[in-house]
């Protein structure tokens, strides 16, 4: 019987899918940045007590709100949808408490920090390419729902064609006032180890931009 039981939990093992893990990806920071002060993970981005409730894109998000917040709204001729302002209500304010580059990765911009002494490697911001500012002016549009944009423009593709997708890469959020949410994550996997910009699809080809814009 036992030999049975244990069979059976490797044959649920192997038949399980395969997840995206954090380790070695570009969000290990112990392990991409190389500092020897703590050896977490989670604590970066997470926490279990104190979070800061502002974010409720980021969950028990750990890091406090950058000073200038987020400001701007990506606006052009081709865009057929009306995008929310207030980024709290999705991940991106969420992100950009690391990615405006105003604050280093440790220390005093986190909430609760595994120590009172994160310094070193962690006391740096996020640079180069990574580094977004805090103005949503000339990045890809977040915080609007794709439906408008899928019923207004014939260069988009359904939002039944996106969701079909094998393995549905691409995921929408819900606010409290917009469904089917476009976000940083609808295109970037933060805790996947495949590729440097965390993309969900390998965008040989322009596959993940194609995904959506009919091209």
């Amino acid at each position: 019987m036992k030999k049975l039981v244990v069979l059976l939990a490797g044959m649920l093992m192997l038949a399980a899918p395969a997840l995206a893990l954090i380790d070695n990806s570009a969000h290990d920071l112990p392990t991409t940045i190389g500092g020897n002060e703590t050896d977490e993970i989670c604590v970066f981005c997470h926490t279990p007590h104190g979070a800061n409730a502002a974010f409720t894109g980021g969950p028990l998000w750990n890091r406090n709100a950058a000073a200038g917040g987020l400001v701007g709204v990506y606006s052009s001729g081709t865009l057929n949808a009306s995008i929310d302002s207030d980024y709290t209500k999705i991940d991106a304010a969420a992100c950009l408490t690391c990615h405006d580059g105003s604050q280093v990765m440790g220390g005093a911009a986190l909430r609760n920090p595994p120590n009172t002494t994160v310094t070193g490697n962690y006391a740096v911001q996020v640079n180069g390419s990574k580094m977004l500012d805090n103005n949503m002016n000339n990045d890809h549009p977040v915080n609007f729902s794709y439906d408008a944009s899928d019923a207004a423009d014939a260069e988009i593709n359904s939002i039944a064609n996106v969701l079909a997708i094998a393995g549905q890469p691409i995921k929408f959020g819900t606010t409290s006032t917009l469904n089917n949410v476009v976000q940083c994550s609808s295109c970037h996997d933060v805790h996947n180890t495949v590729g440097t910009d965390l993309i969900v699809i390998n965008n040989a080809g322009s596959n993940l931009c194609r995904a959506c814009h009919i091209k």
